[in-house]
């Protein structure tokens, strides 16, 4: 007998022990059948409700007005609560042809009935088994005739309400009436579930009455009742049970409970009574629904097929993919394999959704980040937060840096000379301006890079000074302020890029500068790990420092240098690499590396001339020291006078050295490479610096960084035969730079 077969049945045997301690499991091999996830998983409905909240699930896939989503359909409940957002379509697939039926029925249901006959049907109310039978004769003229002929066999599903009718909505049942009315009296369940307007009385509440061995042991059940009848042979021999408890006693001190409808039918096997209804089920909603419900795609099929054979159908790409929990009991390689897939099937921008049951983390693959998807960090921690559901882990949604008066004073830039940069958000590629080339050529591979250069540059066009740093978020601004300033340019705007920035509002509103991945990961470094480690007047006094650096110094060991800061400062090394893929870097610890940098750099760089120590310390500027160039007030009209000079394109940079001698064009007079070599192999980096040095004119100064920790030179065979080293160049911008991050910045000239 199996292990797995040998749990089963003392489980079995054993209804009130302690089930599913540990599960079983084995591995497959890449490419080995694995048996289906939930046994008879095509035979009967397993979900007849949806257990991810709907309301993380929207936030984090931004639905736009017109939107094409991709969902899974489960029992339709979630699926067609997306249309209260208006997208133009909801595809909703499933494996599963039961679950297909239901949510069919509901979709007719809502397109056919009034409410309260909606409600009354599905089983929000009690109803007379024959009046919900006499519904559905009303309406099944209007099914697919297999979807008719399934319901016509199960007719002791609509007896009951089907919403309720899932082997799930059954197990939650067995709990609630075999566990939580045991461990709990009516009269706690109910004082329970309605607190949440007073959380603190709420966590008072329920440590004080709640909790206990007794509730303990009947909430430990529901980690075994989420299991059972699952294939469990490709998860981890984990304590589910407990690990569901644990999490519950986390969630409860921070999520209302009158809130939660997944906690009220939990544990009283009811809904509607004490929480609000599922937002599908909610009357303010029904007519929304019924408006927009001819917009839902229900369609049967395997997800990878699917996915696979997308290109063939002459569809356009989705705009958000919301995928539930499909990829739980996948193994490893199939979960990367299908989440590779997704990216290839939804538009540039668009967002992926997935959850993970609890205990069973899985993340996004890491040679699909940074190349194919950006993890929207700030949307995880904010979908995680909002949950009401209990049951799941993170739910997983997936600028320039340098020192422009180090780069400037490389390049060595005259008047009239032609500059090739990278554009990454703008600002540096626009201060190359001040110094008069006729031409700045700023290149990127990434389109929303590009799209922020573009408004950047329009603001500096078309705003005074005042609207252009307020707008782009330098100062404090009403949201509302913002939009109406960028509908007053976007006109001016290419069609793509005002297209992109319609639909990026939410990036508008918080100032454009302030929007960006890094910027958000800044965020939560000078909130979360210099808060912690210094004062606020600490912070400003440091900040403030530099016009003498003994001062300075002194300070800093004295005031600020210490475990505390020491452990906050090195988060910085785990941020800037989080969501990277690393496997080509060394395996070095880079948090100290980064430390050590600070440590040498504090003692020669004055804080108060470094914009990039104010932002990450504060993540604010141009309150303790001055702004970046090319926002400053001197430069203002400069930068207004030039901006037509900057030409901005899209492309790949190695593709566009090999093609740059068809353009016609003449070469640089100087070049620019920010680190854009730095998550290269040293193959790569190698040609790019060959090509490059093809494109640049006799005497041009070429110049590239690399972030701390990931030192890369000039190839041998380049230096003394195409170009030569200025160390002098190197010494001088590598000790003029106020960012912290880089190692030596490299230059040479073209010989």
């Amino acid at each position: 007998m199996s292990i797995l077969r040998f749990t089963n049945r003392f489980l079995a045997r054993n209804i009130f022990g302690r089930a599913l301690r540990h599960v079983a499991c084995r591995t497959y091999s890449e490419g080995e059948e694995v048996p289906p996830v939930h046994l008879g998983q095509n035979e009967k409905i397993l979900f007849s409700m949806n257990w991810e909240d709907i309301r993380s699930i929207r936030h984090g896939l931004e639905i736009k007005s017109g939107d094409r989503i991709f969902t899974l359909a489960s029992g339709g409940g979630n699926a067609m609560t997306l249309l209260l957002d208006d997208p133009a379509e909801v595809v909703a697939l499933d494996f599963s042809i039961p679950q297909l039926h239901l949510a069919k029925l509901q979709a007719a249901c809502i397109k056919y009935l009034s409410y309260q006959e909606f409600i009354d049907f599905v089983g929000v109310k009690n109803m007379k088994p024959e009046e919900r039978v006499r519904i559905f004769n009303s309406i099944k003229g209007a099914l697919d005739p297999d979807v008719r002929e399934y319901w016509n066999a199960n007719t002791s599903d609509i007896n009951q309400g089907i919403i309720n009718c899932g082997d799930f909505e059954h197990r939650f049942k067995m709990f609630a009436e075999n566990a939580m009315n045991v461990a709990l009296s009516p009269n706690q369940i109910e004082t329970f579930l309605s607190m949440g307007d007073d959380m603190n009385e709420q966590r008072r509440y329920f440590q004080d009455v709640i909790d206990g061995e007794v509730f303990r042991r009947a909430y430990r059940r529901l980690g075994y009742w989420a299991f059972i009848g699952t294939n469990t042979d490709i998860m981890p021999a984990l304590d589910y049970p407990n690990i569901f408890l644990q999490h519950f006693l986390k969630k409860v001190k921070t999520t209302p409970m009158n809130q939660s409808y997944f906690m009220e039918y939990i544990f009283t096997w009811k809904q509607g009574v004490l929480t609000p209804l599922r937002e599908y089920l909610q009357e303010e909603n029904f007519d929304v629904l019924k408006d927009r419900i001819g917009r839902m795609k229900w369609l049967h099929g395997e997800m990878m097929n699917y996915f696979k054979t997308f290109p063939t159908l002459n569809q356009p790409k989705f705009d958000a993919m919301g995928l539930s929990n499909v990829t739980d009991l996948m193994t490893l390689s199939n979960h990367n394999t299908t989440l590779r897939a997704a990216p290839k099937v939804v538009k540039q921008h668009g967002n992926i959704l997935f959850l993970c049951v609890k205990g069973l983390p899985k993340t996004w693959p890491e040679d699909l980040v940074g190349s194919a998807v950006v993890i929207e960090h700030d949307k995880v921690k904010e979908c995680s937060e909002m949950d009401r559901s209990f049951f799941w882990e993170d739910i997983q949604v997936a600028k320039s840096w340098e020192d422009i008066r180090s780069i400037r004073h490389g390049l060595d830039i005259k008047s009239g000379d032609r500059v090739f940069t990278l554009a990454s958000g703008g600002g540096n590629a626009m201060t190359l301006l001040l110094d008069d080339p006729a031409e700045v050529v700023a290149l990127d591979i990434s389109i929303p890079q590009l799209h922020l250069a573009k408004l950047q540059a329009a603001c500096i066009k078309y705003l005074s000074y005042q609207e252009f740093i307020d707008f782009v978020g330098v100062k404090n601004m009403k949201p509302e302020e913002r939009v109406i300033i960028f509908n007053s340019i976007k006109g001016a705007l290419e069609a793509d890029v005002r297209e992109y920035w319609n639909a990026n509002t939410s990036d508008i509103k918080q100032g454009i500068i302030n929007c960006g991945d890094f910027e958000q990961r800044f965020k939560i470094f000078a909130e979360n790990a210099m808060n912690v480690a210094l004062s606020p007047n600490q912070i400003e006094t440091f900040l403030s420092m530099g016009d003498d650096m003994n001062e300075q110094r002194r300070y800093f060991q004295d005031v600020i240098d210490g475990d505390v800061f020491r452990r906050a400062y090195r988060r910085l090394g785990y941020w800037s690499f989080i969501g990277i893929n690393t496997d080509i870097m060394p395996a070095l610890d880079y948090p100290n590396i980064f430390l050590q940098h600070f440590l040498n750099k504090v003692k020669t760089t004055p804080m108060n001339q470094s914009y990039f120590m104010e932002y990450m310390f504060t993540w604010k500027q141009g309150v303790i020291t001055p702004l970046r160039e090319y926002l400053q007030e001197e430069n203002f009209e400069v930068l207004k006078d030039r901006i037509g000079r900057i030409k901005w394109l899209h492309g790949e940079m190695m593709n566009y050295f090999k093609t740059y001698p068809t353009l016609n064009q003449p070469k640089f007079d100087a070049m620019g490479l920010s680190n854009v070599t730095d998550l290269m192999t040293l193959n790569n980096h190698n040609a790019t610096l060959r090509a490059a040095a093809k494109i640049v004119k006799q005497h041009g100064n070429i110049l590239f960084l690399c972030l701390k920790g990931l030192p890369k030179t000039w190839p041998e065979d380049l230096v003394g035969s195409a170009v030569v080293i200025e160390h002098d160049k190197v010494k001088e911008c590598s000790e003029m730079d106020r960012a912290f991050f880089w190692e030596d910045i490299q230059v040479a000239k073209v010989l």
